[in-house]
């Protein structure tokens, strides 16, 4: 569900409240296989990023690729992030006190997961409608694992407000 067009009021609001509800510094995990200008903005964002795949992958999957980026709350990506991407599912929001390589570290840990079957699948978590839904139904030792260093997830709802996901369980 696409709550486009964004004001620039409502992308000013929505960066403050991402960045006042963190309660630790706020990274971005983008779905760059969401749109083709996904890519392009993390790849040219001048901030600290890292790929979720390993190595450096090759094109197209490189351009379809998650990615982790470290925030910074005037920085021109996050504007551009949430008013190209806000409401189009184009990733999630995580507040963590780790560096980046830690938190990629534990993201990657997320990415497979078993089927009944025992076949290993890409688990995409970082989908916001994924996350919101999924992370309710963890048991604590699930919910430990998915969180791992992270304090709270943050993601957008089908409304295009912010949902706070924190490590207890609550939903706010």
């Amino acid at each position: 569900m696409s709550v486009h067009p964004l004001s620039w009021s409502d992308m000013d609001r929505l960066r403050a409240t991402l960045f006042a509800r963190a309660p630790a510094p706020l990274y971005a995990i983008v779905d760059c296989a969401r749109s083709p200008r996904a890519y392009p903005l993390v790849r040219d964002c001048a901030l600290e990023t890292a790929c979720l795949y390993d190595g450096d992958p090759p094109n197209p999957l490189r351009e379809a690729a998650p990615y982790l980026v470290r925030l910074q709350a005037n920085a021109p990506f996050v504007a551009d992030l949430i008013a190209h991407g806000w409401g189009e599912a184009w990733g999630i929001y995580a507040a963590s006190h780790v560096a980046l390589d830690d938190l990629r570290r534990h993201l990657r840990t997320l990415l497979r997961v078993r089927d009944p079957d025992g076949r290993v699948l890409l688990f995409r978590f970082y989908d916001p409608r994924v996350l919101r839904l999924y992370a309710p139904t963890c048991t604590p030792d699930e919910r430990a694992r998915l969180f791992g260093p992270i304090e709270q997830f943050l993601v957008e709802d089908d409304a295009g407000e912010v949902i706070a996901l924190a490590r207890s369980g609550a939903r706010s």
